[in-house]
């Protein structure tokens, strides 16, 4: 496992070693309390990571991420540079720097672009 500079860790947090790489938590990232982070994994510099998030093993973030309270990110899938995930919703397959991730009540969010489309709920669709 390899921490850099200035990096801030929470109460609770836990942060699995590596089994095939190192997990690196690269300088200036801040994480909250009660995070898991898991093995193989690399946050890039100056993320922020709010509580209760879960990272699953060998996922790669980029620099200057933010991620909301309870934001879920599957393992083995990359956030790129720039990237904001609000609270509570799982990570997009594919990410786009600069873009805005986040569910809404009873919604599936879409992004597109820089814009998003929202679709009804299923059952519900015209």
């Amino acid at each position: 496992m390899r921490i850099g500079d200035d990096v801030e860790i929470g109460a609770n947090t836990t942060i699995d070693r590596g089994a095939i790489e190192d997990t690196v938590i690269e300088d200036g990232v801040k994480l909250d309390n009660q995070i898991q982070i898991g093995h193989n994994t690399r946050i890039g510099a100056h993320t922020a990571i709010a509580g209760c998030v879960g990272i699953a093993g060998s996922a790669d973030i980029g620099r200057h991420c933010t991620f909301g309270g309870a934001a879920m990110v599957l393992g083995h899938l990359r956030i790129v540079d720039h990237v904001n995930i609000s609270a509570g919703p799982s990570s997009p397959a594919r990410s786009s720097a600069g873009h805005l991730y986040r569910d809404l009540p009873g919604r599936r969010a879409r992004f597109v672009g820089t814009r998003c489309r929202v679709a009804a709920p299923q059952g519900k669709e015209k």
